[in-house]
């Protein structure tokens, strides 16, 4: 999830062209309600109020907003986030639709481990029945804020050779384990937390599980941190659609944050990095 907010070059060409003062006012008041649907998205993520932001969304089927509720629950049950809007830009609006582009920063108030960032997203936006709503959202880049308390990406690393297996070995479980859609597997890689997060991240899976098969294969895998009981590693995984409906196939970076545990490794946190897809 750039400067200012403006009227589309075809906008602006059918307004000189109509020469019409209602046009003009129907236009700005269209754009006022779009932009008025995305701000009323992040106000409801910042309030982790569900109901106010299924106002503002519409999802596609049923099944994708009992996907996005149990991902909205999980998020507000571990974190109290800043969301902040840097930049607006109004793409595209044509009717009954309209595309907007976003820059927002998002930093942690509460929560584990969480690294702030500024997302730049595409939001396609439809009205229905006389209201805007979001139907689909993009990612176009991630930046991670506070780079410089990052490691040197070329440090070498004092960890025993078993270790780094050991932890590689959970991430590969991980990933195995949503490949075979198996659930229990998975939750095995986790670190342990309430009843209520796992049965959130279950409904969530489930519900993946249901909707698509899914191939993943890990591309490459870097141990960046570690102290002895947390590490941090980066991944990059390329993610296939085998059955289900439309799917972007997809080649991620991402980083995951493990904890040692009564000599076991356990993922505790995993943030998107970027994102390249692949068709």
């Amino acid at each position: 999830m750039k400067k200012t907010f403006v009227i589309s070059c075809l906008a602006l060409i059918a307004l000189l062209f109509t020469g019409s003062d209602a046009f003009a006012k129907k236009k700005t008041s269209e754009e006022a309600a779009v932009r008025a649907c995305i701000a009323k998205n992040i106000k409801a993520t910042l309030d982790e109020d569900v109901d106010a932001y299924f106002q503002t969304f519409k999802p596609a089927t049923e099944q994708e907003k009992k996907q996005t509720e149990a991902a909205l629950k999980i998020v507000f049950e571990r974190y109290d986030l800043s969301v902040t809007i840097d930049s607006y830009k109004l793409i595209s609006i044509d009717g009954d639709s309209a595309v907007v582009e976003i820059k927002m920063t998002t930093k942690k108030i509460r929560g584990p481990e969480f690294k702030d960032n500024q997302i730049k997203q595409r939001n396609n936006l439809k009205k229905i029945d006389g209201k805007w709503y979001i139907v689909s959202s993009e990612i176009l880049s991630v930046n991670l804020l506070n780079e410089e308390e990052t490691a040197d990406e070329n440090k070498k690393l004092a960890v025993d050779p078993d270790e780094e297996a050991a932890i590689r070995a959970c991430v590969e479980k991980n990933i195995q384990a949503t490949q075979d859609e198996d659930f229990d597997a998975f939750w095995e890689t986790c670190k342990p937390t309430s009843a209520l997060v796992k049965k959130q991240t279950e409904a969530v899976m489930k519900i993946l599980f249901k909707t698509y098969d899914l191939s993943y294969k890990l591309d490459s895998f870097k141990l960046t941190s570690y102290n002895g009981d947390s590490a941090t590693v980066e991944i990059v995984l390329t993610t296939k659609k085998i059955r289900g409906p439309e799917f972007k196939n997809n080649q991620s970076k991402s980083e995951h944050y493990l904890k040692k545990i009564d000599g076991k490794w356990y993922i505790d946190n995993s943030k998107p990095l970027n994102v390249k897809y692949l068709d």
